[in-house]
């Protein structure tokens, strides 16, 4: 997926906006030069008057200014606005066009990539970041431990977290889950180790201090933990403590899941607002037996598993809560991993070198649903010079979005 950077340059040159080049030879507090762009004597010094010109890898205050005179002879753009402090170097990336202001190119940009959808999974859990989807590590303390949040080993998302040890035995503990004593409970997690480690899941009755269970396994490959345990008389909270037993070992967990018994309501992640994102909800049912190489023979293949559908018999709205979206199901969740199918929209840009919540976006997709929001812009403002543009802008991405519905997200539309 490429930057809002890379984006916005199609954009700029796909509708003909301007254009964008590099500073050739550093420039001046109230200019850029360009002689591989701009120099050119057969050219009409009144071209570029009135375009912004954009240096987005600027401080804030030094990014937009307006062109007030172009000297062909020397490829030189000036700007009558307030004089850069930071003057520009050569080799930086600039950007000139006109009609639409940098700040309202960005906001198209990202308002496009929100109204964007793709199918995902998320677990329902009661574990804080079970799912390894939030951006720090802060809900996940370590003991001899380090820990990190990785994009290469995530299980049906974008991430993973991976501990590494310092000494024997470390592990990242996730927050305290409250518990009634004597009640059964169920805990799942993916994990997978590096080289010769041997991953550690135990389930921690923080009340009195102890283990409830501890499961070892040796396998490289990943795997998924499928473990049942009854809490102790005493116990009021638990929590979850991954790591290995090796002093170096190096871990990878995703997906930590804990039901407790009768539990049959559970929140939705964040994301899902709207009831037609959820497409079902599903058990991961194991398969087959346990594999070798693990002290409790707990520990599954990763594909070795089925999903069958659970029946919900509601949804619960409270868009002012911190979790919009409860699901009642029709029986209790039982003893297998409950997990969510739902469409979720992409995360706006953040910055303009980063691909923010868009590395798995198909770019000429979004390219596409931002010529929309552009060309609606320039609609509006210009009053209806641009409905030609917008129409097929509008007929370019329906196309674009349904030619190849396993791949392409498409718009969603509220339905409440």
């Amino acid at each position: 997926m490429a930057t809002r950077r890379g984006i916005r340059q199609r954009l700029i040159q796909e509708c003909q906006l301007g254009y964008n080049s590099t500073v050739t030879a550093g420039g001046g507090t109230t200019y850029i030069d360009d002689t591989a762009r701009l120099q050119n004597t057969a050219a009409d010094s009144r071209s570029w008057l009135g375009f912004y010109m954009y240096r987005p890898s600027a401080a804030a205050v030094e990014q937009v200014r307006t062109a007030s005179s172009y000297t062909v002879a020397s490829g030189r753009l000036n700007h009558g606005g307030v004089a850069y402090s930071a003057t520009p170097t050569a080799a930086e990336v600039y950007e000139v066009f006109k009609w639409v202001h940098p700040d309202d190119l960005n906001t198209a940009i990202n308002r496009a990539i929100e109204r964007l959808w793709y199918e995902t999974w998320a677990p329902l859990t009661l574990v804080t970041d079970g799912d390894m989807e939030a951006s720090g590590v802060t809900d996940w303390a370590v003991t001899n431990a380090t820990r990190a949040k990785v994009t290469t080993t995530g299980y049906r998302q974008d991430q993973a977290l991976e501990v590494t040890n310092t000494s024997a035995n470390g592990y990242a503990q996730s927050a305290s889950i409250a518990v009634k004593s004597g009640a059964y409970g169920y805990c799942s997690v993916i994990v997978s180790a590096t080289g010769s480690a041997t991953a550690q899941l135990i389930v921690w009755d923080v009340t009195n201090s102890v283990a409830i269970y501890t499961g070892t396994v040796a396998q490289i490959m990943r795997h998924i933990a499928s473990i049942s345990f009854t809490v102790p008389a005493t116990c009021k909270q638990i929590a979850l403590r991954l790591g290995a037993t090796g002093a170096s070992d190096v871990t990878t967990w995703d997906n930590a899941i804990v039901h407790v018994q009768h539990a049959n309501q559970f929140s939705a992640p964040s994301w899902v607002t709207k009831k037609a994102q959820i497409l079902s909800l599903r058990h991961q049912v194991m398969l087959g037996a346990p594999v070798s190489l693990s002290s409790a023979q707990s520990f599954y293949p990763e594909d070795a598993v089925d999903w069958p559908p659970v029946k919900y018999n509601a949804i619960e709205f409270d868009l002012t809560g911190t979790v919009p979206v409860r699901l009642v199901l029709d029986n209790y969740a039982g003893v297998f991993p409950l997990w969510i199918q739902a469409l979720r929209s992409y995360s706006a840009f953040t910055a303009d070198t980063s691909t923010g919540g868009t590395v798995d976006a198909d770019e000429d997709l979004v390219v596409a649903a931002a010529k929309v929001e552009v060309y609606e812009i320039l609609n509006n403002r210009f009053k209806d010079k641009f409905a030609k543009q917008l129409e097929n802008s509008r007929r370019q991405f329906a196309s674009r979005s349904k030619s190849d519905t396993s791949r392409y997200p498409k718009i969603w539309t509220p339905v409440l």
